[in-house]
């Protein structure tokens, strides 16, 4: 298998106005006998998310590109504990930002309900205060990586932006998919798990990890795995990937990557179809990544009275034999 074609589209959506957390790149790493690519998708959330997301990505790169080309020629197989020394690494990039934050900082950029916030202390905790009331200094982000290397592939994922393989279902002319991740969230219960017993914290019955004492008391987070945190990883909130390393096969047709823009819209087996839709009209892989994400952003407009749109981020590699 060798990648064809890859392709990213990223868009701030109309719920945050102007204001995208999520980050994106893809890039290619020239090794001795194979080139790789490396990329990743990360949404970032809470305030300074965005800013988040951009340090722990740039870290994610620079750690996989560090890591292919000491390498040569990647054996995926032997590298999940590199792959999360780099989470590490990003997960400490993400919460430098605590040592420095923005003195003031609006809040959702460019949005009618977009408010200027000023840095104080409140209970000897740094928040974010403007007329409405104080918001704890707190953020974090999603993060799903992959190294693509020849017929191998390893993803470390952290949260739930969510890697999905197209395959070419010949029983059913038609395609499928397969997830390579799964969504950390409490709704799962061996994330809910490890926090059973511990102090000072539960998870509701909608699925959020709320802390119920000290100055943190009523602050609540869907993500069980995330990178940047501070506060909350004192609660369970964890930034150890989960990695996957696959053998591509001939029948693989495209892996995607997206922000939960894209997965609250379509099923894995659906962004497939709809990728490999535009594929087979004539589209390439940047233009199959910016339709799927634009068709996102439109249904999630259809499907509230709001309009409301989250930021949607897709990133498509098109495989060939």
């Amino acid at each position: 298998m060798r990648v064809q074609d890859y392709g990213s589209c990223s868009l701030p959506g109309t719920r945050y106005g102007s204001l995208n957390q999520d980050f994106c790149f893809v890039e290619t790493v020239e090794g001795q006998l194979v080139k790789a690519y490396i990329s990743a998708v990360l949404d970032g959330h809470g305030m300074l998310g965005e800013k988040c997301a951009k340090k722990a990505g740039r870290s994610i790169c620079s750690s996989f590109r560090q890591l292919y080309q000491e390498q040569g020629c990647l054996k995926l197989r032997e590298v999940q504990e590199s792959l999360i020394l780099a989470f590490e690494e990003a997960h400490k990039k993400g919460q430098s930002l605590y040592s420095k934050p923005p003195s003031s900082y609006e809040y959702p950029k460019g949005s009618a309900a977009c408010e200027l916030y000023e840095l104080r202390k409140v209970k000897d905790a740094w928040h974010y205060v403007c007329d409405q009331g104080a918001t704890p200094l707190e953020f974090g982000t999603t993060c799903t990586a992959c190294l693509l290397s020849g017929d191998e592939l390893a993803v470390a994922h952290v949260g739930d932006s969510a890697a999905v393989l197209g395959f070419v279902d010949n029983e059913n002319e038609d395609y499928a998919a397969e997830r390579v991740t799964r969504s950390h969230t409490w709704t799962d219960r061996g994330e809910a798990g490890r926090v059973q017993g511990m102090r000072g914290v539960t998870v509701t019955d909608d699925g959020y990890l709320r802390v119920l004492e000290g100055q943190w008391q009523g602050q609540e987070i869907a993500t069980s795995r995330a990178l940047g945190h501070h506060m909350l990883s004192n609660y369970g909130v964890i930034p150890t990937p989960e990695v996957e390393v696959l053998q591509l096969e001939p029948r693989h047709c495209c892996l995607i990557m997206a922000s939960d823009g894209v997965w609250d819209h379509f099923s894995a087996d659906e962004a497939v179809r709809a990728v490999m839709d535009s594929v087979d009209n004539g589209s390439n892989a940047q233009g199959a990544a910016e339709e799927l994400a634009s068709r996102a952003v439109e249904l999630a407009k259809d499907s509230n009275g709001s309009g409301s749109a989250d930021n949607t981020t897709a990133v498509v590699f098109l495989m060939h034999s």
